[in-house]
Parts: structure tokens; sequence; C-alpha cells
């Protein structure tokens, strides 16, 4: 009995609210939930319905301050937020994990003219939230077996300068962008960038193809070598007059770590 109404509470609360109303399992709400003074069965479940959904809607906004600016409310809602969960529901009870498969499913889903816009800052928003709560990786002492780059990092492309568009957008509350244009922006060929988290600061920093593609290949826990067989021979070749100084520069700012 308590399983099938926890079955059935499951299913109802993640019902998208436009579709709640139509439901059929709607038709089972009288068996579980008694009517209040003022409500009916149905609009209690419609309320709780309302209640986790905005609830996650509001989590994803604080996630995502870019995407909210340009989207505003109502499409970040229901464009962007309902979507995505309705593929991935949280099953977490850590919420601050309720948004990080969003910019991969935006890469998989998102096909609108603004694309190169909205996917880099999703992965921008996140990185700045993730990065500062992570633990990092013990030093790299040995260059010769796997190494990690440390998960205060994080890789981002893009074709423009969005760490500064983004700064322009927070500068302002959400709801004032409906109101304002947005910051200019001068696009480009596509950029490679790490961005750090350090002393309690973050840190910028554009590379070379060769060494994103390398530092990316770190990031999955590689060797050297393996790393290296992971360019294109022009990348290779454009990387090899570098790589001896290019590990002396990561390992001085601690980038790289050793697996545990």
């Amino acid at each position: 009995m308590l399983a099938s109404l926890q079955e059935w509470m499951a299913q109802m609360l993640r019902l998208p609210i436009q579709e709640h109303s139509q439901s059929p399992l709607l038709l089972n709400t009288r068996n579980w939930i008694k009517p209040s003074p003022s409500l009916s069965p149905e609009k209690r479940i419609g309320i709780y319905n309302a209640q986790v959904w905005y609830r996650f809607f509001n989590l994803l906004q604080k996630d995502f301050p870019s995407l909210i600016r340009l989207f505003g409310d109502y499409d970040f809602n229901f464009l962007i937020a309902q979507p995505y969960l309705q593929a991935h529901w949280p099953l977490d009870s850590a919420l601050i994990l309720l948004g990080s498969k969003l910019p991969a499913y935006l890469t998989t889903h998102y096909h609108e003219e603004d694309r190169r816009l909205v996917l880099p800052l999703a992965f921008l928003d996140r990185a700045y939230l993730q990065i500062p709560n992570q633990a990092s990786l013990p030093p790299l002492q040995n260059e010769h077996g796997p190494i990690c780059l440390q998960p205060t990092l994080a890789l981002l492309e893009m074709q423009a300068d969005l760490f500064s568009f983004r700064k322009e957008l927070l500068k302002h509350p959400a709801e004032t962008w409906l109101e304002r244009d947005f910051p200019p922006i001068s696009w480009g060929p596509t950029q490679y960038y790490l961005l750090s988290h350090q002393n309690e600061s973050f840190y910028t920093e554009e590379l070379p193809l060769p060494a994103f593609r390398l530092l990316s290949a770190f990031q999955e826990k590689a060797s050297l070598k393996d790393a290296l067989g992971s360019l294109s021979p022009k990348e290779c070749a454009a990387a090899e007059p570098h790589i001896f100084s290019w590990f002396q520069h990561w390992r001085s700012q601690g980038w790289l770590g050793a697996p545990v």
C-alpha cells in the first residue's frame, strides 16, 4: 500500500505543470488524498506539483544566472528548465547537482540561432558554480603515469569574450534585461580558455588549441603518451616545440594532479 502511494505521488509530482490537470493519474487522486475544508484532492495535489516544479525552477535560475538574464523567467522555466528536468529528474537529495547535466543537455537538444551564445554561457555558469566546491587532487609527482586535471579548473571554448559579456549581464537583476539591450558581442573564431579558482578568486587563461586538447585529455585521466596520441598530426606538430614549457607552467600553477 505504502509503495503504491509513493509511486503514484512520484508520478504526480513529475507531471509538467501544464499537463497536470489533464492527466489520467488524477482519476486515482481521491483514493490517496482527502479533501480539505477549502480544496478538493485534485487541487491539493496540484499545489504540491506546482511547488516542486517552481522549487526546481528557482534553483536552476540561481545556478544559471546568465541564462535567466537571456531568456527571462517564463522562457527559461518552460523552454530550458522543464524539458531538461523531464529528461533528468533529480534522484539525488544533493540539489547542488540539479543542473549538473544541463550544459550537456543543451548541447544535444538546443539548436536555436543563438546556440553559440547559449551553450558556452551554460558551461560558464556551471563552471563558476562548481569548481569552487571541488577538492584538489594531490600534486602530480610523476609525469610518466596517469595525469589528471585538477577539479578546481574548467576548460571552456567560445567564439567571443563571454567572460566580459557575462560580467556585464550580472551587473543588473534578471528582470531588468527585459527592457535593456544586451551588451555587444564581437564574434570571431573559436577561442580556448582555462578557468581556475584559487585563493577565493577566479582566473582565466587563453590556451592554444593543442594545449587545450592535451588538458582535455588529462581531464579524463590520461598519460602524456595517450594525451599526445589524441592530437591530430597538425596539432601534434604545433605542440611539440612547446610541450616542455607548457608542462613547467602547468605544474607551477598546480593544474595537474595525481589520480587517487
